[in-house]
């Protein structure tokens, strides 16, 4: 009976701990700053930029639907005083222009935010830069490598989803619906094929909210807990 009573203190103890442990902190990147180009190959076409915000590092790299029957072929992603935005290879000669935005007009345009490691999605602001509808479209999950989306249609990712904003010269924040994973492609709005629906909605990304599992020291509580239930079946023991 003893043994089996400080048993489940013990039990009680780990499963304290373990809650402790468990931790969730919101991570703000600022797309705006920073953003070191860390690789620029090809004429500038797949471009990478990377940030590092609480020693969570996340990559970034644009994509277009130019490629063969629509699927996405790298483009290049620019970063401005109102955010990041997107150059493809339709507009070409034109990417030293400072107004490029991810746009569903032409081509539709997409970022690929690819981190090391899982992470929860909050949301994500955008500015139009002007007067512009700013209806968005995204997928989240989990790839192996950030290049390999090349070739693909953005329907490669599960569940498309929608968030929709008036037209206005104003920022405004789309909710991420707290999903999970190492991959968030996001761009200006797509029908349900994956395509623009010519709505006209352009907006530079301004700023990235996600939220990261941690682990914190052990409680103190927890650790007196553990320690009485170990003492407590070695009791056990010695009486038996």
């Amino acid at each position: 009976m003893l043994r089996t009573r400080f048993a489940a203190i013990a039990a009680a103890a780990f499963s304290t701990v373990s809650a402790a442990w468990a931790d969730v902190v919101e991570v703000t990147f600022d797309l705006t700053s920073y953003g070191d180009e860390v690789l620029n190959s090809g004429g500038g076409w797949g471009n990478v930029r990377t940030f590092e915000k609480d020693g969570l590092v996340l990559h970034a790299m644009a994509f277009s639907e130019t490629g063969h029957g629509g699927t996405l072929e790298t483009s290049k992603l620019g970063q401005y005083s109102h955010g990041l935005g997107v150059c493809n290879r339709y507009e070409g000669s034109h990417c030293g222009n400072p107004d490029h935005k991810l746009d569903n007009v032409g081509a539709d345009d997409w970022v690929l935010f690819w981190f090391e490691e899982s992470v929860e999605f909050d949301k994500l602001l955008v500015n139009p830069s002007g007067y512009e509808d700013r209806d968005a479209s995204f997928y989240a999950g989990s790839i192996d490598n950030m290049f390999s989306l090349a070739g693909l249609d953005p329907s490669t990712f599960a569940g498309k989803n929608d968030s929709y904003a008036s037209k206005s010269s104003s920022s405004i924040w789309h909710d991420l619906k707290d999903l999970w994973g190492n991959a968030l492609l996001f761009g200006a709005h797509s029908d349900s094929d994956g395509h623009g629906d010519k709505d006209n909605d352009r907006f530079k990304l301004k700023k990235l909210v996600v939220n990261r599992k941690t682990q914190d020291v052990p409680e103190p509580a927890g650790l007196a807990l553990i320690g009485l239930g170990l003492i407590g079946l070695g009791v056990a023991r010695r009486r038996r």
